[in-house]
């Protein structure tokens, strides 16, 4: 092949193999060609703007397509296909070469061993028929040419081919035209080409008319309209050449109603791709945030689960400690109870105060208990009254100053030394307030072998601040954060006296009082407990208001009442006693009751009975039945009657006081 043919031309190797497409261009470069390589569908479009002939060589198979989608897109981006050689690997399937050979496909060939003389022969092949069609077309465009065989060219043509005068008239179209415009021949020819335009597109065409005057080529989109009126999309691209002896237009337009349907189906389809991925991302954003959740929720269950194992061992501790606790003084009231009898006159002053200190330790230990039951069930009441703290550290000293001498311990310099704010007021519920103090002081004492203990106060913004400082043993830095938690206690003591639950009351308390208790300490230099409580309890939501409820208790059984009395007393409400169900009634009607405990079995008239009467006239009040029937039925006849609550016998006192506190 002469050299000079072979520079119009351009060979464009598009592969995905980098190897193989360095294979093919060094051997087409040997030869004298003009060789690119394009490894995207961008790359290869880029090529075809190079002003060379080009012929594609393109691999069938790539990552992401195939060689019929490409050709298939070249088709719908380009009027005319430009020559395409497609390798096929061996064995080829014949359905795939009949679908290439359909979309448009110039040639193919399978690999073999020869492969790249075979490839150079079928391009070699290929332009030499590329040439031959363009001597063809220059025949035709000659003056010389029968009009007969410009007829049967552009008759080939599946496009509309139109030839008119550069300001004028149509000369000649293909049959094409004539099929999709639904015009004859004879009245195409007297038409002029903005006739076929719809009126919208007109300006913009004749503005295409002189671009194409400029440039001698232009490529734009329309819309035309056919006989029968029907609207579509073309897209035309037009050059000016000589057509017997005179300049013309040569416009070929494409039906591109599927291309624009297929660019609407892909927007949509990348809409709908779109909000699919939103769609994703939020789920995999939820998925992470399960993930995290179920992290996290792993991270609380092992450290529920440390909790608990630590909480079983500070409960096996303190059984332990509170059996050791109980029986102790209860040891010495029983034994020194029983020398009384046989005891000489002179000892008996000295048992008797044996059996009382340790009757108050007993009683100690059980109000500790209470307190912790109460505290859990949110039956704490706090009454909040006017209090002259300086007496009250008065009291406090004068106190210890005698309990010092009783635990032995002369040394211990008791001190409170407040020179300012003495009369100060402050707003807090006294038993409680005393209380905390009385066991921060019984601390101070308790681990304090020589020195002082010094108690103060000093006032900062709307807060006083209380201090217990002693010159004991003090709290291990890792303890610290431990020490107000139930049950804990120092564990450097030896033997270490209590129960440990005095600190974790305190601080419930205090924060009842809106308050707060902090600790600072060394080992062997002492301890501050310092409490941070308001002046005033005006914005503390915890205090309720002072009022005391009635509680009637029905119950036949006397022993049944005193205990139900005994907690509710405790409790600080008011008890009356019904002893059957009439009597209930009637005190329902002259008093004012808050809440019921209702026996289910009574004389006279039973609970039900009892309670579906006092619910006709009185249809707010709670009533809780308390009955030894614990059976599936007789609760459901307890609800049907109107009780809000059902408590079996024997009862459980704690969660007595939890059922009683939903409802007081």
């Amino acid at each position: 092949m002469k050299s000079e043919i072979k520079r119009e031309y351009q060979i464009v190797v598009f592969s995905s193999q980098e190897a193989e497409a360095n294979d093919i261009s060094d051997f087409f470069n040997q030869k004298g060609f003009l060789v690119s390589k394009a490894f995207t569908y961008q790359d290869l479009m880029a090529c075809f703007n190079k002003g060379h002939q080009v012929v594609v060589i393109f691999d069938y198979i790539f990552p992401a397509f195939t060689g019929l989608h490409l050709l298939k897109r070249i088709k719908k981006d380009f009027i005319v296909i430009p020559a395409m050689v497609c390798i096929l690997e061996s064995p080829a399937e014949p359905a795939v070469i009949d679908e290439i050979i359909d979309a448009g496909v110039t040639d193919y060939i399978i690999k073999r061993e020869d492969f790249l003389s075979c490839l150079f022969e079928r391009i070699n092949l290929t332009i030499a028929r590329l040439e031959n069609e363009k001597r063809i077309f220059h025949q035709l465009v000659n003056d010389d040419a029968p009009p007969n065989v410009i007829a049967n060219f552009l008759d080939v043509i599946d496009d509309m081919v139109l030839i008119r005068e550069l300001n004028g008239m149509f000369i000649s179209m293909n049959k094409s035209t004539l099929a999709k415009l639904k015009y004859n021949c004879h009245e195409l020819l007297i038409m002029m080409p903005e006739d076929l335009i719809v009126p919208q597109d007109v300006a913009e065409f004749k503005n295409a008319i002189r671009l194409l005057s400029t440039n001698r080529k232009h490529t734009y989109q329309t819309r035309i309209i056919s006989k029968d009126n029907e609207v579509f999309p073309v897209e035309i691209s037009s050059q000016l050449t000589r057509f017997k002896g005179k300049e013309v237009v040569v416009s070929i337009a494409r039906d591109i109603r599927d291309r624009i349907e297929n660019n609407e189906k892909l927007k949509k389809l990348n809409l709908e791709l779109e909000r699919m991925n939103l769609e994703y991302k939020a789920q995999n954003e939820r998925l992470r945030n399960i993930n995290q959740e179920i992290e996290e929720n792993r991270h609380a269950l092992k450290l529920a689960l440390q909790e608990a194992e630590n909480a079983e061992k500070l409960k096996n501790k303190f059984l332990a400690n509170m059996s050791h606790e109980i029986r102790t003084p209860m040891n010495a009231i029983v034994g020194f109870s029983q020398l009384l009898h046989d005891a000489d006159p002179e000892d008996v002053p000295e048992f008797v105060h044996i059996i009382n200190s340790n009757s108050e330790i007993l009683l100690q230990l059980i109000n500790d208990l209470m307190d912790i039951a109460k505290i859990e069930s949110d039956l704490v009441s706090i009454h909040p009254e006017d209090l002259m703290l300086n007496y009250m550290m008065k009291d406090i000293k004068t106190i210890f100053d005698f309990e010092k001498l009783n635990k032995g311990k002369r040394n211990i310099e008791i001190v409170y030394q407040q020179k300012e704010h003495l009369d100060l007021v402050i707003e807090t519920d006294k038993l409680r307030f005393k209380q905390v103090l009385m066991n921060l002081m019984n601390n101070a004492l308790k681990f304090t072998e020589k020195g002082r203990i010094e108690i103060g106060y000093t006032i900062e913004n709307d807060f006083v601040h209380i201090f217990v400082k002693d010159t004991g043993v003090g709290v291990h830095p890792k303890m610290q954060h431990q020490i107000f938690e139930r049950f804990r206690q120092v564990d450097h003591i030896q033997k270490p006296q209590g129960t440990g639950i005095g600190l974790s009351i305190s601080r419930s308390l205090i924060r009842l009082l809106g308050g707060e208790i902090t600790l600072i300490s060394q080992l062997s230099e002492g301890s501050t407990f310092t409490i941070v409580h308001p002046l005033s309890q005006k914005n503390n939501i915890k205090v309720k208001p002072l009022q005391k409820n009635m509680v009637m208790i029905a119950e036949d059984e006397e022993d049944n009442y005193h205990l139900l009395k005994y907690v509710l007393k405790d409790l600080d409400l008011d008890v009356i006693w019904a002893k059957n169900g009439k009597e209930a009634i009637d005190y329902c009607r002259e008093k004012k009751i808050s809440l019921v405990l209702m026996d289910i079995k009574m004389p006279t008239l039973s609970g039900l009975e009892a309670t579906r009467e006092i619910l006709r006239f009185q249809p707010e009040l709670p009533i809780i039945a308390q009955t030894a029937y614990t059976q599936e039925d007789d609760i459901e006849r307890c609800r049907m009657a109107g009780c809000v609550e059902f408590i079996s016998k024997p009862i459980n006192l704690t969660h007595l006081r939890t059922t009683i506190a939903k409802y007081i």
